[in-house]
């Protein structure tokens, strides 16, 4: 029983990240559609946090990813995709996201990620080397219309 709870755990988890990828037939197709998720995310925190907007738009740059990760008990991962927009250059740098974890989890969320890079070697960094660690945690609980969630994360860009 306990193995097929487990198999069952294992191929949603696969499911729900095999999920995380821009639609689309044609490269171009795959670019519309993450620009169409960069403006939307990016119309999103302006409407919530103009102050980040704004920030967005004077830094040296930022990114914005679409992730779903899943969790079951002692392990998952996740996948995603975003595109990094150097300000000054105005260039584009078209990314996948690939991560592991373990420790205890049950669950699969989808979230979009901004990232502000301040000065222009930090997005140089990310975008030539794109290695990130972190940690995070998570509390989720809802029935229907009530409930609530609280979640913290930390990460250094190396």
């Amino acid at each position: 029983m306990f193995r097929s709870l487990l198999m069952t755990g294992f191929v949603a988890m696969m499911f729900a990240t095999g999920c995380a990828t821009p639609r689309g037939s044609s490269v171009a197709d795959k670019r519309s559609y993450v620009e169409h998720m960069r403006q939307t995310t990016l119309d999103s925190v302006e409407a919530r946090s103009p102050d980040v907007a704004a920030k967005a738009k004077s830094a040296a740059g930022y990114a914005v990813f679409s992730n779903i990760g899943a969790a079951w008990f002692f392990g998952g991962g996740g996948q995603g995709y975003g595109v990094v927009v150097d300000n000054k250059s105005g260039e584009k740098t078209h990314m996948r996201v690939l991560r592991g974890s373990l420790g205890l989890g049950l669950g699969v969320k989808e979230y979009k990620v901004v990232v502000i890079f301040n000065d222009s070697q930090t997005l140089n960094k990310f975008v030539t080397s794109g290695w990130e660690y972190g940690a995070e945690a998570a509390a989720i609980a809802t029935t229907g219309d009530k409930g609530g969630e609280a979640q913290s994360s930390g990460s250094v860009t190396t």
